[in-house]
């Protein structure tokens, strides 16, 4: 990954954690879970196995109230149309970082979706050129 791409990136994640933090959503990596009544997210840990999120699901389970996720889903269902494109962001981006780190082919549609997300987010696309290598 080139260091323009990676700096673009990193001023999309930061202007998305930024709207969470303005709307009392979590901004740390990882993963987190909420009760029925409660009013903040938990936070669970970064790296946590599969199965270890699974049993923790059967453990308090969303039929009861309980919502559980990664840091980048949290805003996905959120009222608010900004939280939303946050959430979309984040999970574009570390879409993005994950394929160019295990050296997969990028697809123009998949920087397509992060521009469109981007946009969301109040960046005019002008700003956000990516360059080849």
């Amino acid at each position: 990954m080139t260091e323009a791409l990676a700096n673009r990136l990193n001023a999309i994640e930061a202007a998305a954690l930024a709207t969470y933090a303005a709307h009392g959503l979590p901004t740390r990596p990882g993963h987190y879970r909420k009760g029925p009544r409660a009013r903040g997210w938990t936070f669970l840990g970064t790296d946590i196995e599969p199965e270890a999120r699974w049993a923790m699901v059967l453990e308090r389970p969303p039929e009861t109230g309980w919502r559980h996720g990664a840091l980048e889903s949290l805003g996905a269902h959120d009222r608010t149309a900004a939280v939303q494109a946050a959430s979309r962001a984040l999970t574009a981006c570390r879409a993005l970082r994950d394929q160019l780190g295990s050296g997969e082919t990028v697809a123009a549609d998949d920087i397509a979706a992060l521009l469109e997300v981007a946009e969301a987010l109040g960046k005019p696309r002008s700003r956000l050129r990516f360059q080849a290598d």
